[in-house]
């Protein structure tokens, strides 16, 4: 099946381009690292901070816009039937689109 789309072979310059674009989306979205809240407020010794990136739109005239998560993750316990176990409080006080710089 084709969809009828002009394609071209890009320049190495422009080639060039697209794959810093695309390492800086790697790196602003963590694309290479797994998400564990357990992992995160095991490191801390207490309440720890969420701010992830977790969406990106960027364009020539309008800027860069990102999804953002932010809030606070903790470290409790909870009565469960087999006693108590480790768990992570997620609380979120913001999730939506925001400017970037």
């Amino acid at each position: 099946m084709t969809l009828g789309l002009a394609v071209e072979k890009p320049t190495t310059d422009f080639y060039l381009v697209v794959q810093e674009i695309q390492a800086s989306f790697v790196q602003q979205l963590k694309l290479l690292e797994r998400f564990s809240p357990d992992t995160i407020v095991a490191a801390a010794a207490g309440p720890t901070a969420l701010n992830e990136v977790r969406g990106l739109i960027e364009s020539t005239e309008g800027g860069c816009y990102a999804f953002v998560t932010e809030g606070m993750l903790t470290k409790i316990q909870v009565q469960t039937p087999v006693g108590l176990q480790d768990a992570v409080s997620d609380q979120r006080s913001f999730e939506g689109w925001k400017k970037l710089a």
